[in-house]
């Protein structure tokens, strides 16, 4: 059975890790003591792989050399995620805030009272402006520990206080909480249903948003509220065939992100949704000079982490097809041919595989466009293959 402890695991983990984390993954050994058999059976793994070797061959092959693989196997993979965990929080400036709430952990464990509450009270504002909520009710919950021992009391840090600064908190996790469920219930029904559905469905997901006190944000409210609410309102759009509202929201929603430029840097995620949802509302009503811009600026965005480079990428090959397809430029895409086929290739699995399978869809129409039909039907069998792992019937009909 495939785990995170298995060798098939360990396999496809080393496959898809580039050469800086495989280096990483070197030095990063050169910190434990001790014999380092693991290292050994890394570099099989990564010949193998580069062999194009199946797994069940190369387990057949390693048993008959190390009776106790499967020990060595998940002494590797610890070490491998121990590894490539540290890798991205040092390389990533979200997980700044995690690290400092660990170094306060290690001086409360040291004993360095003293300089902890102010020290502490920096990082939860910090949190609040990274909106980052669930550190901040941890750092909160530590002042209440403080507070409990007698070591802050008088210094500002009453209980009315504590009170207030949590129950913000809270507050600001249940309204990002409701208008979440209100977006994930319109995106479920396009996902089910697609977003031909009857207006009675739409009314009844009304009603209970309703019931929910749903209510619309106000300027003082966190950008993630904003970002859930508007993302509900542009889907109910959406699914009522309202394009030019969706279209109005989804673009007041990337002008409202913009505002904030310094916060960007923490909820890039969101950000790149809500372009990728402009984009699509753009192509709708055939704005295709506004749709190039807002490539532009997918292109010219500075990742925070390797994930959001990630995701950055697979939003860019999809609208790149699409735009091109639209406006009749096959001969474009079929010039870039491999370096497309390769992108798909390095995203594919990574991100979102449904999301993968629909740019090759886009990849062997610009092609068929151009009559290019030996590399249409090439594109074609990627898709078909794609749709089988995944089950998806309507991929599948329209390869077929």
């Amino acid at each position: 059975m495939f785990n995170l402890y298995s060798l098939q695991f360990t396999y496809q983990l080393i496959g898809r890790m580039d050469t800086a984390e495989r280096r990483y993954f070197r030095r990063f050994s050169n910190f434990h003591s001790g014999d380092k058999y693991y290292l050994e059976l890394f570099d099989k793994l990564l010949a193998y792989r580069k062999e194009g070797l199946p797994p069940k061959a190369i387990r057949q092959r390693l048993l008959q050399e190390s009776p106790k693989l499967d020990t060595l196997t998940r002494h590797l993979n610890e070490r491998l995620l121990e590894a490539l965990t540290f890798y991205y929080q040092t390389n990533s400036p979200e997980h700044e805030l995690s690290k400092n709430i660990h170094r306060i952990e290690l001086l409360l464990y040291k004993g360095f009272i003293s300089i902890l509450p102010k020290y502490l009270m920096r990082l939860f504002q910090r949190a609040l402006f990274e909106e980052k909520f669930d550190k901040a009710l941890y750092v909160m919950d530590l002042l209440k520990q403080l507070w409990g021992m007698n070591l802050v009391r008088g210094k500002g840090f009453s209980v009315e206080v504590l009170f207030r600064q949590t129950k913000r908190v809270l507050d600001d996790i249940q309204k990002i909480h409701r208008a979440w469920y209100a977006a994930a219930m319109y995106a479920e029904v396009i996902l089910e249903e697609g977003e031909s559905v009857p207006p009675e469905r739409i009314a009844v997901i009304d009603q209970y948003v309703e019931r929910m006190g749903l209510r619309v944000p106000d300027s003082s409210d966190p950008l993630t509220v904003h970002f859930m609410y508007d993302m509900a309102q542009a889907l109910r759009a959406r699914l009522s065939g309202q394009h030019q509202k969706y279209l109005e929201i989804t673009r007041l929603l990337v002008y409202k992100m913009e505002q904030q430029p310094k916060k960007l840097l923490f909820l890039q995620n969101r950000y790149l949704l809500a372009l990728n949802n402009y984009l699509s509302g753009l192509l709708e009503v055939g704005d295709y000079t506004e749709a190039e811009k807002v490539l532009d600026k997918l292109r010219s965005l500075r990742p925070s982490s390797r994930l959001i480079a990630l995701q950055r990428e697979r939003l860019l090959i999809f609208h790149e097809l699409n735009l091109a397809f639209v406006q009749g430029q096959g001969e474009k895409v079929a010039a870039q041919y491999e370096i497309y086929l390769d992108r798909l290739e390095r995203t594919y699995l990574r991100t979102s595989p449904a999301y993968a399978l629909q740019s090759y869809y886009l990849l062997a129409m610009n092609l068929y466009s151009i009559q290019d039909v030996e590399r249409t039907l090439t594109v074609l069998d990627r898709v078909e293959q794609g749709a089988v792992e995944m089950r998806r019937k309507d991929l599948l009909l329209a390869a077929l």
